[in-house]
Order: C-alpha cells, then sequence, then structure tokens
C-alpha cells in the first residue's frame, strides 16, 4: 500500500506501474510515491493511496478497491474524484479518475523528446507531450502540470528520485460520452521521472462531464516561475514544488502556478498569463 489509506475503499497502480501524482483534490486524491516529496495543495478531505478494499468491483462501480489478488483480470482502480471550479463562468467540474491499467506500449526515454535527463526543462517536456497526447486523441487538452524538483535555473534533474513531473491531458468528448467503455481511456497522463516518460496507464471518467474547459498552456514558464523563486531566495542545490491544477483554482482570483519550496520557505501562487502574485 502506498501513502495514507482512504478512508472509503482504496486503489493504486498495479506492480511495477508508475505511481500517479498531483495535487490531492478535496475529496479523493492522489500523490508521490513513498519517499518522495509530499505533493503540495491542500490535504485530501476524503480518499488517498490505500490498499485494496474489496474484490469485483470494477472500474466504474462505487467506491471499492481491487480485485483479489490473483485475479486474471488486471487490477482495477476504485473510484477516487476531485471538486474544481473554472475561472470563467464558475461552471462546477468534478472529475472521478478512475485508474484501468497499462499498456504495452507508452514508455520512451526523455531523450527521444528533447529533453535532457539531469537537467530536463518542463516548458519543452509540455511541447513534447502535446504532440503525444495529440496523436492518443485529437480533440486532447491539457489539465493539469505538477512538478517535483524544480531548480533555481527552471530545469529538474531527473536522475534524482524524488525528482516527477506530471502532465496530464484529457479528451472532452470522451469526458462527455454517454458510453462507459470510451469515458474509460479519457485521461492521459505523461510521467517523467528516472525511468523515462511513462504514458501506458490507462485512465478515465466514472461519470459524464459535458463542456469541460480546458486548462490554456500556461504564459507563464516553469522556467520563470524558477526565476521569481530565485529571487524570494531559493539557491543551486535546493528546489521547489510547483503545479498548476483547475482543482483548486478556488484558492485565487485566476489559474495560477502554485509554487512551494520548504529551504527556504516559500508558498506562492503566480498567474499562469504574467507571472503576477495572485493570492
Amino acid at each position: 500500500a502506498m501513502g495514507n489509506a482512504p478512508a472509503m475503499g482504496g486503489y493504486g497502480p498495479p506492480a511495477g506501474a508508475p505511481p500517479a501524482m498531483g495535487n490531492a483534490p478535496a475529496m479523493g486524491g492522489y500523490g508521490p510515491p513513498a519517499g518522495a516529496p509530499p505533493a503540495m495543495g491542500a490535504a485530501p478531505a476524503m480518499g488517498g493511496y490505500g490498499a485494496p478494499a474489496q474484490a469485483g468491483v470494477g472500474a466504474f462501480g462505487a467506491p471499492g478497491g481491487f480485485p483479489m489478488a490473483g485475479a486474471r483480470r488486471p487490477p482495477l482502480a476504485a473510484i477516487f474524484g476531485s471538486i474544481g471550479l473554472t475561472i470563467v463562468g464558475s461552471i462546477a467540474y468534478g472529475v472521478f479518475r478512475t485508474f484501468v491499467g497499462s499498456s504495452r506500449s507508452g514508455h520512451q526515454s526523455v531523450s527521444s523528446l528533447g529533453v535532457e535527463e539531469k537537467a530536463a526543462d518542463p516548458d519543452k517536456m509540455l511541447t513534447a507531450v502535446r504532440t503525444l497526447a495529440k496523436k492518443w486523441q485529437s480533440d486532447a487538452e491539457l489539465r493539469s502540470i505538477n512538478i517535483l524538483g524544480l531548480g533555481p535555473n527552471g530545469t529538474v534533474d531527473l536522475s534524482e528520485g524524488g525528482s516527477v513531473v506530471t502532465i496530464e491531458y484529457f479528451s472532452p468528448s470522451r469526458v462527455g460520452s454517454p458510453s462507459a467503455s470510451v469515458r474509460g481511456d479519457s485521461i492521459k497522463k505523461f510521467i517523467f521521472n528516472s525511468a523515462g516518460v511513462d504514458y501506458s496507464a490507462i485512465w478515465g471518467v466514472k461519470q459524464r462531464y459535458e463542456h469541460v474547459p480546458p486548462t490554456p498552456i500556461p504564459s507563464c514558464t516553469a522556467k520563470q516561475v524558477a526565476a521569481a523563486l530565485a529571487a524570494k531566495g531559493l539557491k543551486a542545490g535546493k528546489t521547489a514544488h510547483i503545479s498548476v491544477d483547475p482543482d483548486f483554482s478556488f484558492a485565487t482570483k485566476e489559474l495560477s502556478w502554485h509554487a512551494m519550496s520548504s529551504d527556504p520557505k516559500i508558498d506562492a501562487w503566480l498567474s499562469i498569463a504574467n507571472c503576477a502574485p495572485t493570492k
């Protein structure tokens, strides 16, 4: 089992699959692997990584857990939910992300994407995975960005165990489909770490969500955020955790980067449009 046990049910990737990462949503959630720096943002009210809870609960069933160990079919994760608000229009949006399994393809080296492992540029990663996301689904749109291990020069040393970059895309047509089987492959997570980039995991949503707005590609780049953190005292050899996640847009006046570090102690929100403070 990984992380805190959930109040209801449990979920997690199959053995050997890369852990999903990101900010913990208001209900349900996911977090970094054991030993990684804790995810920033609000702690989940309910949910989190946990051990299998009950047998036979499918990906689109009620909150539960995996089939028992030894089942012939791949393990299906239980449902976990999150609630977000869009900045424009204040449209309620809750995603019940469901981990379904891993395909045989969907893993490559970071160098094959033009990214340097020891000085990985998150802005280059964002450009590279957009091409992959569009190959997955032509209408794929950005949902969230989560960067653990950002240095003051704007790069991430992916050879370090705690450094992970996760970029999540979704298909508006698929999350809005009336078909559960179509919705079962409606979210794609691209996870960069010391093993390369993995996007083999299949994610979906339990229920239908229509008119979900995309997250704009930030005009305020990760390098600019890093420069702002360096100005606040982040020095070489120290790292920060930054993310853009609409599930937490209620915390600021507009969609923002949330940047945190422990040394020095920083907790800042910066506009994705112009890097101006938003809180």
